[in-house]
């Protein structure tokens, strides 16, 4: 649509320089950027691991061996992950089960940010601190010494994180930053966030804290919720608030209906002909 508006008003705009896509892709592209590595030096991507891969690498044996020895349980590996995934309701033998318990764990310490060895002090419960070393294991061998480094997709975020923040100028490679669905955003993502727009301070989100859907993710609403507040901490500035409160998806009957069941349930909420776009 920028071509159209080039050859209409001869305004040339750099399409080569906007991004436009998901987190994990933006991911993707900041870890081959050259400019972000000393000297612009060429460098080797790690092999991502989509969700199949990641079941596969963990459920082969010998990996499943590899990453669960030297680590006390106090049973067969797969039957404490699986009990303690089901507050004491199953000693399942398997194996499927284990893994797919300990990657929906992993993802969430990966999207989190939290290392094993800052966690580890707070945590009492002796399965739930094998996992975390578990989970150091995963990790570690995802870089081994040599060959190819791996990642899946909640670390992906984080190795780009790592390489923004090693990166003096990483804050003003985008003027502007615009998020949508920033209900849905989790740690790892506002972090990735605010540090690309850390340097030209251009930060706009649009987001409806009634329809936050990815908790099981990792996301918070609260980072929507709180935004003012962290956007004061990360850039030591206040942002400026636009209510959207024109709906373009319902027609005036439905509108009125959500405003009057609204009215009815909270006693105070401030309708008209048009609600808000999260109606």
């Amino acid at each position: 649509m920028l071509g159209v508006v080039t050859a209409k008003t001869g305004t040339p705009y750099d399409l080569s320089q906007m991004y436009v896509g998901t987190v994990h892709s933006l991911g993707q592209r900041l870890i081959v950027n050259r400019r972000f590595y000393p000297a612009r030096k060429r460098h080797r991507p790690p092999v991502l691991t989509d969700e199949l891969g990641q079941y596969f690498y963990l459920y082969r044996r010998r990996q499943w061996e590899h990453l669960t020895q030297g680590i006390e349980w106090d049973d067969d590996p797969k039957i404490a992950i699986n009990r303690f995934f089901t507050d004491g309701a199953s000693s399942s033998q398997s194996r499927h089960a284990a893994v797919t318990n300990v990657i929906a764990l992993f993802n969430r310490l990966s999207e989190e940010c939290l290392q094993p060895e800052n966690v580890v002090e707070r945590v009492d419960d002796p399965t739930y601190r094998s996992l975390l070393a578990m989970y150091a294991n995963y990790v570690a061998s995802l870089r081994p010494h040599h060959g190819p480094h791996r990642t899946d997709f909640a670390l992906l975020k984080q190795n780009a994180l790592d390489l923004l923040l090693s990166a003096p100028l990483s804050g003003s490679v985008f003027k502007h930053v615009i998020i949508d669905e920033y209900q849905d955003t989790n740690t790892i993502q506002e972090r990735l966030f605010f540090k690309l727009a850390s340097g030209h301070k251009n930060l706009c989100i649009v987001g409806d804290d009634d329809q936050a859907l990815y908790r099981f993710r990792g996301a918070t609403v609260e980072n929507f919720v709180d935004f003012p507040e962290r956007c004061r901490n990360y850039l030591r500035v206040a942002p400026h608030t636009i209510s959207l409160d024109v709906n373009y998806r319902s027609r005036k009957r439905i509108v009125d209906f959500y405003v009057a069941s609204s009215r009815t349930a909270t006693g105070k909420i401030e309708g008209s002909e048009q609600s808000p776009t999260g109606s």
